[in-house]
């Protein structure tokens, strides 16, 4: 099944020599975008660059490798971050929930991280959206260590390793029953001091209350409403409906694991 490719990445990372007073400093280049000339890091020369270009002939290999299809490519940070979103040909269902459920392949042009790839879903009723990410090679891309033929089964073990641990955790929080206790020390994790008396709340609380008591009337008063609590709140309310396309960074990520780790605990 052909996608048309949402916000295609129309521009790579150059390698340039890097320069002071004319002079070439030793041992280092800086990485800029091809487009705008934009540096986005300065590192040493034996960073080896796994590039934009890589990165979709990567994407190609696992699309006919599996039922996934690139979907869009996300920048973060000016560039300084790319992430491949590739989506199931079929609709999936968690806690017979129906979700679109998306492979997530990262890159980073700052020396941060390695590639990793990611289980991504989107629930369809309310499009709360969840990223849970899983490191593909654990060095920086550094020479000799980075092969550039990656081997995308390798890469595909990984992801359906992470695909189904996460989907059996999500799955076990239906069956844990919370309480306001619960409720309260979650919130208490993610905004701080908490308030039971609803006319002292501040407003980020109230709204954070207002997407759980949604997502807790739908679901049932257990771990997996209270995940969805979550979710609502990151996906829905944060970005005040501009989406951050699958929640992969930023506060809404933070406080997405704060919630993940937070219950699975309670497990």
């Amino acid at each position: 099944m052909k996608t048309t490719i949402e916000n295609p990445l129309n521009w790579d990372v150059e390698e340039k020599k890097l320069k002071f007073d004319n002079v070439i400093v030793p041992n280092r280049k800086a990485l800029v975008r091809s487009d705008n000339k934009q540096v986005l890091s300065i590192l040493s020369n034996a960073y080896k660059l796994f590039n934009n270009n890589d990165l979709k002939k990567l994407c190609r290999k696992i699309e006919k490798n599996a039922d996934y299809r690139l979907k869009r490519f996300v920048e973060l940070q000016g560039g300084k971050k790319v992430l491949a979103f590739l989506q199931h040909d079929r609709l999936q269902k968690i806690n017979r929930e129906a979700v679109r459920e998306f492979l997530v392949i990262g890159n980073s042009f700052d020396g941060s991280s390695s590639l990793f790839v990611g289980y991504n879903s989107h629930m369809v009723r309310c499009k709360n959206q969840f990223t849970d990410a899983l490191r593909i090679l654990e060095s920086k891309h550094l020479k000799g260590q980075l092969n550039q033929k990656i081997d995308v089964h390798q890469i595909l073990a990984q992801f359906y390793q992470q695909r189904t641990k996460t989907i059996k955790q999500l799955t076990n929080m239906q069956r844990i029953s919370i309480s306001e206790r619960e409720i309260s020390s979650l919130v208490r994790l993610i905004l701080g001091n908490s308030n039971k008396d609803l006319e002292m709340l501040n407003p980020q609380e109230i709204k954070l209350r207002v997407s759980i008591n949604r997502e807790l009337a739908y679901f049932g008063k257990n771990a997996w409403g209270l995940f969805n609590g979550i979710t609502h709140y990151t996906s829905n309310v944060i970005n005040k409906g501009v989406h951050s396309f699958g929640n992969v960074s930023g506060e809404s990520q933070r406080i997405n694991k704060i919630a993940m780790d937070f219950l699975i605990s309670l497990n």
